[in-house]
């Protein structure tokens, strides 16, 4: 069985993947790439599997975040996978940045 330590560990490794492949890009050119779209939601999809299974000591602890709604996200990214999640964006072109999807860095 996984423990919490090995459940955060995927949760920042896919979290570093997402930053890695949409850094820099501006946000029509991420929606417009399908493969982009489909490889960053399967990364969600991992990060709410690993949220789902941490004990209930760590989400208590870090309670500011929002656990329920990364959990909430992978349901609708599994069982709700013929929408259109990412063109549910809207607004101005921007650029996409590791800051812009985490708010900050974590390793600022």
């Amino acid at each position: 069985m996984r423990r919490d330590e090995q459940r955060l560990h995927d949760i920042l490794e896919a979290l570093d993947w997402i930053a890695k492949a949409i850094n820099g890009r501006l946000e029509a050119d991420f929606l417009s790439d399908e493969t982009l779209c489909y490889a960053v939601a399967q990364k969600l999809t991992i990060i709410g599997e690993a949220v789902a299974r941490l004990s209930p000591e760590i989400t208590a602890r870090h309670n500011a975040v929002p656990w329920p709604d990364i959990v909430g996200l992978r349901n609708i990214l599994v069982h709700e996978y013929f929408g259109h999640l990412f063109g549910r964006l809207s607004g101005k072109p921007r650029l996409i940045t590791h800051r812009s999807y985490a708010g900050k860095s974590r390793r600022s």
